[in-house]
This record gives C-alpha cells, sequence and structure tokens, in this order.
C-alpha cells in the first residue's frame, strides 16, 4: 500500500514545474526545519517562495507562518527518496548553512556527504556523545552509525573514535 500511495504523489508531482519540484525537495529534506529555514535554503539554491505555489495548489504542501507541512508524510519520503544523491546533497549543504540548530547543521552536513569525512565525523562524535548525556540513546546510537560510515574503513578501522565511545558517554582510554 505505501508503495503505491508513494508513486500516486509521485504522479502529481511530476505535473509540477520543475522549480517546485526542486522547492518540494528542500521541504522533504528540511524535515523538522522551520518554513524561514526551507525558504532560506531556497533562496540558496536559486528558488524562492513562489516555486512553491503550484504545489501548494495541489494541496501537497502548505506553507504557513514558521511550518512546512506536507499533505502526507509519503509525500515528503517520494519527492526525497526519487532524487538523486547530488541533488539531495546540494539541498543538505544549503539546509546546514541555515538551520539555526548546531546538530541539525551537522546532521545536514552528514547527509550531504558521499564518502569519508573525518571533519564531519569529528563533529557527529560531539553530538553523539552529547545526546548520550542526554538519555537519547537511540539518537546517540544512530549518529554513531552513521559517523562510522564517514570514517574511512568503516568502525573496524576507528577502534578509538567510533567504537571505543558508549552510547551513554565518555571516550575510552583505548
Amino acid at each position: 500500500m505505501g508503495r503505491r500511495l508513494e508513486d500516486s504523489f509521485l504522479a502529481e508531482v511530476a505535473l509540477l514545474p520543475p522549480a517546485t519540484r526542486h522547492a518540494l525537495l528542500v521541504a522533504a529534506a528540511a524535515e523538522d526545519s522551520s518554513s524561514y529555514e526551507v525558504l532560506a535554503a531556497a533562496r540558496n539554491l536559486g528558488l524562492d517562495q513562489g516555486d512553491f505555489a503550484p504545489a501548494e495548489r495541489f494541496g501537497l504542501i502548505t506553507l504557513t507562518a514558521g511550518t512546512c507541512k506536507f499533505r502526507h508524510p509519503l509525500v515528503g519520503s517520494a519527492v526525497y527518496d526519487n532524487a538523486d544523491f547530488g541533488a539531495r546533497s546540494r539541498v543538505h549543504t544549503e539546509l546546514a548553512a541555515v538551520v539555526v540548530e548546531p546538530a541539525r547543521a551537522v546532521q545536514h552536513r552528514a547527509a550531504a556527504v558521499a564518502g569519508w569525512d573525518e571533519d564531519v565525523v569529528a563533529e557527529l562524535e560531539v553530538l553523539a556523545v552529547t545526546a548520550g548525556r542526554r538519555g537519547a540513546r537511540t539518537e546517540a546510537a544512530a549518529v554513531w552509525r552513521r559517523a562510522a560510515a564517514l570514517t574511512s574503513g568503516g568502525p573496524a578501522s576507528a577502534p578509538g573514535r567510533v567504537r571505543g565511545v558508549p552510547v551513554g558517554g565518555q571516550p575510552s582510554d583505548r
């Protein structure tokens, strides 16, 4: 059922102008970002608020003061999953530049990376330790997994970094 529904949404999206489809990708990648952040990232990509209008008329998305909501969560996931990595990476790069919360900016930088990036890994490590100290173990584990994926050779080659830090806390002395 989910795949058929996503295909139905994609059929509607395909009827929209290219700039509107690109604007929807910005909103889909933004997840919990405010409409102000979505519009700022869109502007950095050469889009403007008017590019969202056709999608709003179709009822696919609603932008209001501070919020950006898809009609159904599968609209956003279908748009995001249907985009190529290069387009997603450019969008995440611009979102990282405009989001207000530093933790979300780090996550967007990580989403923009295809290969190894030790600078982003270092930022993710700080984020994971912070999440673990807050007791957000699931979030910390997800961040550690992403950090491991961005480390050359994966977690096996980074015993003192990614694998050596318990989810809840301090780096080990390894």
